[in-house]
């Protein structure tokens, strides 16, 4: 026979060869994970002698397969060890990577995030079927530059999605702190430079030190921009960790204070004088340093006022917003200080994690172990202590690897993660000894993996329990949990007992090491097939062949995975039975000889048959991990978790994980979701909400969040197709609507562009309501001065006092007060009797200079009052006007009609702007102004919700939301004024074509097909305007 060639090789997973383990033309394999390495050396090129893998080489991202014959336990690289799910995909994408779905129906344990930058590509749209386990849980969120396309999303056994969940979302900025720190963090963003410049100015002047003294004053500057950065997100999001970053980045690599040499008291004491000035900002004073004149404040007066001062320009509101400014940048100079001092940077201080409603996490479990294979991305971690199951995420920082860099200069060792995957990752696989596996990207180079590391613990601990096992609801007591209603937690480990009901003693007992099957026998039991029992630990003895029956021990052992559970048996005889109690490992299977046991060491529960909970370890898995908060009083909250008939009795034990996400953070390549269809009721197609894009420590990009559409049918009866709210953005073509609730909603402040579309069917078309005032979670706000006067049926005015916010078409601005127009009269009673239209009075406003609305009634050939024109809108109501509407008496014994006055506040809008100049722009209004502006006057800008919508058909929009009874043939009845639905400031602009073929430029001017008439409301007044002035002419 020849020879056979054997090249060199190793069976341990994840191990490469060294230098020294390879000559030059010699190959060496791992035969556990399928690599073949060899020895390069590029000689005077500058990549000294090193091993790499054959055929490693660098590329965009890995494709992840998901077929309906998946496992989740295969590696997801190709077609044949395809996923089983989209999520466990999921969990081990990283930016770049594809996940492509093969035809079949998903049912997926939702929500499922998507990283950024992955695509999600179905192989063909109605066969690569979605469906959400979770319909109270949104089915996807998406980051940025996410591509989901070509997929169907069902909920096909009846249910509707609920609690307004939708199909595609934005990961949420969730576990965060209440409003006012996030108007703080606005106010700091929105005044970076004037804060920095301000506190360089002092520094730099003969006030801090004469003669004065010199430094970069750029740099200064900077350094103080991106600590306040780190101080906006710290007070929204919790914790210190951002802060101790910022302060960590004055030191070197080896430790030594870095960059301000010579100047730590100065930079110390400029920090110090810069949180005066934040303060000032926060609480809308206006600062008096002026030791600069390039930035200049930016206020928002439009603030709820603080509940200690009642003011919302106050030095002394805010008071525990303003404490945590304080101690953050106490933060960074303690630090700063420390190196001064020649300490280490954090000596006293404790890094305070996000999440926990802003209170932040300070606990952390050491990791001990970590082996790295670069070839797969897999992470292998052990960290003690750490309740893991598949699919947790866990915030992973600080582990030190070694490796070869291949560029001459030996051993290097680094800190991972880098950050450029981020911090979070999803566990893949959870081992029996509790050790698991994440999934952070691969390398050419091997790591090894030196000390150190740890994973944030975002858990609470339990301290009492009560299940009441009628209704399934379990009330916890955890300490410093800090949980709202509708909070999504993850409840683990709480140990429970139940009742037990002797079965009896085991006279014998057989076990197969192989199959783990024990078959016991207890003379009349009285057990059956499904039942379950439960073995008391140590109680059944055996002896065994491993050393020829000598020895006795005793099981289940505390460590097997029989013990303290009910297992459900099978093969029922009258006096035998069957229960897999686990198999022995492939090495171990020796045969047993039954011994002894103890007396009754086989329970039951409650004496027979069981439904529903039966666990002593809660939960156990089978209804997930994740329980909705149904109620919360101070540490106390209740979830539900499903009724048993059996009752349980805590004993010890459990944690809870608060909920926290970060967001999206700003969205710089928007979401892009094409060819779609959701069919699931009562859903919402896609939710962009701005807040979930909140910049934190990011630069604002001047939109909260947006995402495109290309083709996304939406058959969710009862559903929204889009909603768009808190400032964000959309641009949305082809998107098809079908017996929705609202087909496309914007509020607060969101704006989309809408092209090629279709609402058919249901209650609403466009709906678009309010702007991003105070009462929303929009960051464009905030309020000027007029500084001089401009007179009633000007267009012209010049606001100060706005930073180097320049004013622009899109924003809703009104003066000192809102005020209101009359929009229409709603018949609440069309009265009888009449012979002809009847004159119309309403009540005049009580604002300077006001007008008084006038309308013109129609009247049908009953005599009934149908509707009014509204002629003139009138302008400057108050709501508090209540404004009423009289009728004219119809003749004889007719009644009189009434109706009700429907307000609409008066926003302006711009039509151009100059560019702020010592915080000074002007400002041409697209309208003219109603009164008299006075200099000093207060003016709100804000965003306003808007619809720019082109060619859009509306066909049977009011019929309603079930598709049968909509239907015209089947008595749909359309509502024209469900169309486009304006409110409290809320614009739609649009042309549109409706089931009768009639056109319209938005509603002001309406072409009837039938008739071949225009009319509209600007069209009407437009004719008013031209024929009065001849009529006053004639006489």
């Amino acid at each position: 026979m020849a020879t056979p060639i054997r090249i060199k090789r190793s069976a341990v997973p994840a191990k490469s060869p060294t230098n020294s383990d390879l000559l030059f033309a010699e190959l060496g394999l791992n035969t556990f994970d399928g690599r073949v390495f060899l020895k390069q050396d590029q000689g005077k090129l500058g990549i000294s002698t090193r091993v790499i893998e054959v055929g490693a080489g660098s590329v965009l991202g890995k494709t992840i397969f998901v077929t309906a014959t998946g496992n989740d336990e295969n590696s997801g690289l190709n077609e044949i060890d395809s996923k089983a799910t989209i999520k466990g995909a999921a969990a081990i994408s990283l930016p770049g990577d594809t996940i492509k779905v093969y035809p079949g129906i998903y049912i997926e344990d939702n929500p499922i995030i998507l990283d950024r930058s992955v695509s999600l590509e179905g192989t063909e749209l109605r066969n690569c079927i979605v469906t959400p386990k979770n319909p109270d849980r949104d089915l996807f969120y998406v980051n940025n530059s996410v591509h989901v396309t070509d997929m169907s999303f069902r909920l096909d056994d009846g249910r509707d999605m609920t609690d307004g969940a939708a199909v595609i979302s934005f990961e949420p900025l969730v576990g965060v702190t209440s409003d006012r720190f996030f108007d703080a963090a606005r106010l700091i963003r929105d005044n970076l430079d004037f804060i920095a410049n301000e506190t360089v100015g002092y520094i730099t002047s003969t006030d801090y030190k004469n003669p004065a003294i010199s430094i970069d004053f750029t740099n200064c500057a900077d350094d103080i921009k991106d600590v306040y950065r780190a101080v906006c997100h710290d007070i929204t999001r919790g914790g210190n960790s951002k802060c101790i970053d910022a302060g960590k980045k004055y030191f070197d690599i080896n430790g030594n204070l870095d960059h301000i040499v010579g100047f730590g008291s100065t930079t110390i004491d400029a920090f110090d004088y810069s949180i005066g000035i934040a303060r000032s900002c926060i609480n809308n004073i206006l600062w008096q340093g002026n030791y600069q004149s390039e930035f200049f404040q930016l206020r928002d007066l439009s603030i709820q006022a603080d509940g200690a001062t009642g003011s919302n320009s106050n030095y002394g509101s805010c008071a525990n917003v303003n404490s945590a400014v304080t101690v953050c940048v106490g933060i960074v100079t303690s630090i700063i200080q420390n190196g001064i001092d020649g300490n280490p940077s954090t000596t006293g201080l404790t890094t305070n994690y996000p999440g926990n409603s802003g209170v932040g996490f300070t606990g952390t479990i050491g990791i001990t172990s970590a082996l790295y294979n670069e070839r797969t991305g897999n992470l292998y971690l052990e960290a003690p202590g750490i309740s893991v199951v598949k699919g947790d995420r866990f915030e992973i920082r600080e582990l030190i690897f070694s490796c070869d860099s291949g560029t001459g200069i030996g051993t290097t060792t680094q800190i991972f993660p880098s950050g450029k995957f981020g911090n979070e990752f999803y566990v893949d696989r959870v081992n029996a000894d509790q050790s698991f596996v994440v999934n952070v990207g691969t390398s050419t180079l091997p790591h090894t993996y030196v000390s150190g590391g740890f994973v944030v613990d975002r858990s609470v601990a339990i301290t009492t329990a009560s299940y009441d096992n009628v209704s399934g609801i379990i009330t916890i007591t955890a300490p410093n949990s800090n949980l709202k209603v509708d909070d999504f937690i993850t409840v683990r480990n709480l140990d429970f007992r139940c009742p037990k009901a002797n079965v009896g003693t085991p006279s014998n007992a057989t076990y197969d090491p192989a199959t783990g099957d024990l078959v016991l026998t207890i003379n009349n039991h009285g057990l059956s097939d499904g039942d379950a029992v439960t073995i008391d630990t140590g109680s059944i003895c055996f002896s065994c062949t491993l050393d020829g029956n000598f020895s006795t021990n005793c099981y289940p052992r505390v460590t097997d995975p029989a013990a303290n559970q009910y297992l459900s048996i099978s093969n029922v005889g009258i006096n035998t039975f069957t229960v897999n109690v686990g198999v022995s490992s492939a090495g171990a299977q020796y045969a047993h000889t039954f011994v002894s046991a103890e007396t009754n060491a086989v329970k039951t529960i409650g004496g027979g048959g069981y439904v529903g909970v039966t666990t002593t370890l809660f939960p156990d898995g089978t209804n997930g991990y994740d329980f909705k908060v149904l109620s919360s009083v101070g540490d106390t909250f209740s979830i539900n978790v499903g009724t048993s008939t059996i009752p349980h009795t805590y004993d010890s034990g459990g944690i809870v994980r608060p909920p926290y996400s970060a967001g999206v953070g700003p969205i710089t390549q928007g979401p892009y979701v094409r060819n779609c269809t959701n069919f699931i009721p009562k859903s919402i197609g896609m939710r962009i909400n701005g807040f979930d894009a909140e910049p934190a420590d990011q630069e604002d990009i001047g939109v909260t969040g947006s995402m495109s559409v290309d083709s996304f049918t939406q058959f969710n009866q009862g559903g929204i197709g889009v909603s768009i709210t808190n400032g964000a953005y959309a641009q949305l073509v082809s998107i098809f609507t079908i017996c929705d609730q609202i087909a496309i909603y914007t509020d607060n402040g969101g704006q989309c562009d809408l092209t090629n579309s279709n609402a058919s069917f249901g209650t609403f078309g466009l709906f678009s309501e309010g702007v991003g005032d105070e009462t929303s979670k929009s960051i464009y706000r905030y309020t000027g001065v007029a500084s001089t006067e401009s007179l009633i049926d000007d267009d012209v005015l010049v606001v100060s006092g706005i930073g180097q916010q320049r004013p622009y078409d899109g924003q809703a601005l009104f003066f000192g007060e809102l005020y209101y127009f009359v929009k229409g009269l709603k018949i609440t009673n069309p009265g009888s009797g009449y012979t002809k239209a009847p004159r119309v009075t309403i009540d005049s406003p009580s604002g300077p200079q006001g007008a008084t609305a006038e309308g013109s009634s129609n009247i049908n050939t009953n005599g009934e009052v149908t509707s009014v024109d509204i002629i003139a809108d009138g302008s400057q109501y108050r709501l508090s006007d209540n404004p009423q509407v009289v009728f004219e008496a119809p003749p004889g014994a007719g009644t009189t009609a009434t109706a009700d006055v429907e307000l609409f506040p008066i926003y302006y809008s711009i039509e151009s702007a100059t560019k702020p100049s010592a915080g000074i722009s002007t400002i041409i209004l697209n309208q003219r102004l109603n009164n008299t502006i006075g200099a000093g006057t207060t003016i709100f800008f804000s965003r306003v919700s808007l619809q720019i919508t082109s060619s859009h058909s509306f066909e049977w929009v009011g019929s309603g939301n079930t598709i049968n009874p909509a239907k015209p043939a089947l008595g749909g009845v359309v509502i024209t004024e469900n169309e486009v639905v304006e409110v409290n400031g809320g614009q739609v602009v649009y042309t549109s074509t409706d089931q009768a073929g009639n056109f319209r430029i938005g509603d002001g001017l309406v072409a009837n097909q039938l008739t071949g008439t225009i009319s509209g409301r600007s069209f009407d007044q437009s004719i008013i305007n031209k024929v009065n002035p001849l009529i006053i002419a004639l006489g």
